[in-house]
């Protein structure tokens, strides 16, 4: 678990100045999967207070029972 740690920092994302993204350490990945729940949050958010809800919580992670 810890060598995979090593590789987990937003400093070793480059971007060049044509726009490639560049990970400085062999094994790097970058998972979009955050930035996608992030979106279906807001959306999920914003069509309920649409529809006149007031307080309101939305969990896009586990079931809540």
């Amino acid at each position: 678990m810890s060598r995979l740690l090593e590789l987990v920092n937003y400093r070793e994302i480059l971007i060049s100045p044509e726009g490639k993204v560049l990970l400085k350490k062999k094994g790097m990945a970058i998972d979009l999967g955050g930035i996608a729940k992030g979106y279906a949050v807001d959306k999920a958010f914003g069509i309920l207070q649409s529809l006149g809800q007031k307080n309101l919580i939305v969990n896009a992670g586990e079931i809540c029972e």
